[in-house]
């Protein structure tokens, strides 16, 4: 399972990582791009990491077991940066 995050402060809201996501999961609210389809449709697959011109994209890898219940708990709130498990 794989869990996205758009830092609004960096998104300008050009809609390329929208355009791109394959799993169809992003989508723009109030001008900027947002999760808007169910997390757990991610591929974990980058696309969107790879297209956004303003580095406002970033993925979390979720499939060890603990973190996955987090990400899985706390939905699309969810902020990671910084935290690193091994399994």
């Amino acid at each position: 399972m794989y869990v996205i995050s758009i830092h609004a402060g960096k998104c300008e809201g050009c809609g390329e990582c929208i355009d791109a996501c394959p799993a169809g999961i992003l989508g723009m609210v109030d001008g900027k791009a947002e999760v808007t389809g169910a997390e757990t449709d991610c591929m974990g697959c980058e696309t969107c990491v790879v297209t956004c011109p303003n580095e406002a994209c970033s993925l979390q890898d979720c499939n060890n077991r603990f973190i996955k219940s987090v990400c899985v708990g706390l939905g699309s709130g969810l902020r990671m940066r910084g935290y690193y498990f091994k399994n």
